[in-house]
């Protein structure tokens, strides 16, 4: 597994995730978030990417963990709340 960095940031109802890899070489797999708050949608986008792809999530004790498939060097994750 490579590096990943990770930066937020937050706009009206929605929240910005913005993941990248510190290893271009590779994509990275498997990458988990756990986002404390109620969560409505959650999508990404990512360079080379067309349109948005539904990011799928689970809600346990009002934390949301996310799955992220993979992560080439860059993706966007956005979390629409309620």
């Amino acid at each position: 597994p490579g590096w990943v960095g990770v930066s937020h940031d937050t706009q009206g109802s929605r929240d910005i995730i913005h993941l990248f890899s510190y290893s271009s070489a590779q994509n990275t797999a498997g990458v988990t978030l756990e986002y404390k708050g109620a969560v409505k949608k959650a999508w990404s986008i990512s360079p080379g990417q067309e349109g948005k792809s539904i990011v799928p999530f689970t809600t346990k004790g009002g934390v949301a963990v996310l799955k992220i498939a993979n992560l080439g060097v860059y993706k966007i994750i956005v979390l629409e709340k309620n």
